[in-house]
């Protein structure tokens, strides 16, 4: 086996992940103690699934949001919830995508529409006890928008009693399956209106 030292990539991945660790571990304390506690999440999927970002910080991202259902799920018992938002706002990190063409600069300026302030009534809805029954959700904002993401559920089922082959998958299941198969859909493809 050989050695690699750690890269962007790793430190990345390792700093997000250990930290969404951290402050989920930390919420069983007050859980037990005090009898419930909250956890947001905001790793931002919105950018990493749909903006074309490196592998490291989109798989940070959705690690978070994978942390988060597990907190959630762990530590249901002591009452400790756990929730992640996904921001769609004007961000340091929103700065670095390119402008190649004159489409991508509206684009742009559409998303700049999408201020961090927008964000801080659902923050505070999911820190009030109105929300006591919300737990394991992914939200998102979108300027006056509030989405509510799916997880990954079975989207399709396709039974053979015989058993697959390669064969019979490409023969069977593929085409069955393709009309359920998700695009390389980026945000202009999902959202094609202007932020509300």
């Amino acid at each position: 086996m050989q050695f690699v030292a750690p890269d962007s990539y790793t430190i990345t991945l390792a700093i997000a992940l250990f930290l969404g660790m951290v402050v989920g571990g930390m919420g069983r304390l007050p859980g037990s103690i005090v009898g419930s506690a909250l956890i947001i999440f905001a790793p931002n999927i919105a950018e990493s699934v749909s903006k074309g970002l490196s592998g490291a910080v989109s798989a940070a991202k959705l690690g978070i949001v994978g942390l988060s259902q597990s907190i959630a799920l762990d530590l249901a018992r002591y009452n400790v919830r756990s929730n992640c938002i996904a921001p769609f706002a004007w961000s340091r990190l929103a700065t670095t995508i390119p402008s190649d063409s004159e489409a991508d600069a509206k684009r742009i300026e559409r998303m700049k529409l999408a201020a961090a302030d927008k964000i801080a009534p659902l923050v505070a809805f999911l820190a009030s006890d109105s929300a006591a029954e919300v737990t394991n959700q992914i939200f998102g904002v979108r300027k006056n928008e509030i989405f509510l993401f799916s997880k990954p559920r079975p989207v399709r089922s396709l039974h053979r009693s015989e058993g697959w082959t390669p064969e019979t998958i490409t023969t069977e299941l593929l085409p069955a399956f393709r009309s359920s198969f998700y695009g390389l859909d980026r945000s202009a493809d999902i959202f094609s209106w202007d932020p509300i």
